[in-house]
C-alpha cells in the first residue's frame, strides 16, 4: 500500500512421491519506497519503534495526524527451508527460516512454522498453523479453503500469542484464484 519498488529472490524445489523439499533466499535485492500523506508510517519492533529490537511489521496508524511521509526500506535477505508431505487427505508442512540481518519484518533469530490441512470434506479444506520464534514471536492460525473445479477461495485468520487473553494482534486474509 503506497509502496513501490523491487525485490529479487531465488529458490529450488525438489518434488518426489515422499514430499516436496524447497530452499529459498528471498530479498537478495530489495528496495521499496513508501510515500503518502494520510498517515505516518511506523516500523514496529517487539520493543518499540524502528531501531529497537527485532522487527515485526510495517503498519499505518489512523490515530496519527496526516503528515507527508516518504522513506525507503531495504529488507535483509532471508533463507527458508521447507518440507511438505501429503498423507491421504492430510497435508503436513513445515518451514524454518532465518534472516541474514535485522530489518523490518526480518529477524536473525530462527523461526519455525508448521501447518496442517485436512481436505476430507469434499471441496472444503480446513487448515491450522503454529509459528514459533524469530522476531515475530508465537502465532497461531486457522482457515478454510474452497476448491470447486478451477475456482479456489481461501480465508484465514491469525493471532499473535497462544490464547485470546494474551493475543497481541490479529490478521485476516482472503484470496481467490482461477486456475486454467
Amino acid at each position: 500500500r503506497r509502496g513501490t519498488g523491487i525485490t529479487v529472490g531465488a529458490g529450488y524445489a525438489s518434488c518426489s512421491p515422499g514430499g516436496t523439499f524447497s530452499v529459498m533466499v528471498r530479498d537478495l535485492y530489495n528496495k521499496v519506497t513508501w510515500t503518502g500523506t494520510e498517515r505516518r508510517y511506523h516500523l514496529q519492533g517487539s520493543h518499540g519503534v524502528h531501531g529497537t529490537g527485532n522487527f515485526d511489521s510495517l503498519f499505518t496508524s489512523s490515530s496519527d495526524p496526516e503528515t507527508p511521509a516518504e522513506f525507503t526500506s531495504k529488507r535483509a535477505a532471508v533463507v527458508s527451508m521447507g518440507f511438505t508431505r501429503h498423507l491421504g487427505s492430510i497435508t503436513v508442512a513445515s518451514v524454518v527460516e532465518k534472516g541474514l540481518g535485522e530489518s523490518p519484518g526480518v529477524s536473525k533469530s530462527i523461526r519455525n512454522a508448521w501447518g496442517l490441512e485436512w481436505a476430507g470434506l469434499g471441496p472444503l479444506a480446513l487448515r491450522g498453523g503454529l509459528s514459533l520464534g524469530g522476531g515475530q514471536g508465537t502465532w497461531i492460525s486457522g482457515g478454510v479453503g474452497l476448491h470447486a473445479g478451477p475456482l479456489h477461495v481461501d480465508v484465514g485468520a491469525e493471532t499473535r500469542g497462544l490464547g485470546v487473553a494474551r493475543a497481541q494482534g490479529m490478521g485476516v486474509s482472503a484470496g481467490a484464484s482461477l486456475e486454467m
